[in-house]
């Protein structure tokens, strides 16, 4: 019986402790990086971006890709097979841009910031383009 009293104890104790805290001060840390304007991007592929996301953290980069939107999914891919296939990992989920229907379902270059530490609608992607600068129409019109 002492040994159930002793684990309650434990749990107990454990559930009421503090979280560490950052050891950055709040006003040091560096704004989320959808929280920024997209500024001259760096043309990159998706590939490359995919790749090596650390490199690109929070840079503003130009990427070209299938671009597809619906109800709970916008995202830019490496071809239009991962988007039907929904090989998601090849893809970046596109935040807060008010792309024109004519660019659904098709090819697509877009301006914006890249971050890995967002992830999209049920943290599907490898990461996230927010902060659309520019949304323009790439390559023959897709079927």
């Amino acid at each position: 019986m002492w040994k159930i009293l002793l684990i309650l104890v434990l749990l107990i104790g454990g559930c009421s402790a503090e979280l560490p805290t950052s050891s950055v001060p709040a006003t040091d840390r560096s704004p989320a990086p959808c929280s920024t304007g997209a500024v001259k991007p760096i043309n990159v592929s998706l590939a490359a971006l995919l790749a090596d996301p650390e490199h690109y953290e929070g840079r503003s980069v130009a990427v070209i890709g299938f671009m597809h939107r619906s109800f709970e999914h916008s995202a830019i891919y490496l071809h239009r097979e991962d988007y039907l296939q929904t090989i998601t990992p090849n893809g970046l989920w596109v935040s807060g841009a008010n792309i024109p229907e004519a660019l659904n379902d098709r090819y697509v270059r877009l301006e914006g910031i890249f971050t890995a530490t967002e992830t999209g609608h049920l943290n599907q992607w490898s990461g996230t383009l927010c902060s659309i600068g520019l949304a323009t129409p790439w390559g023959r019109d897709v079927p």
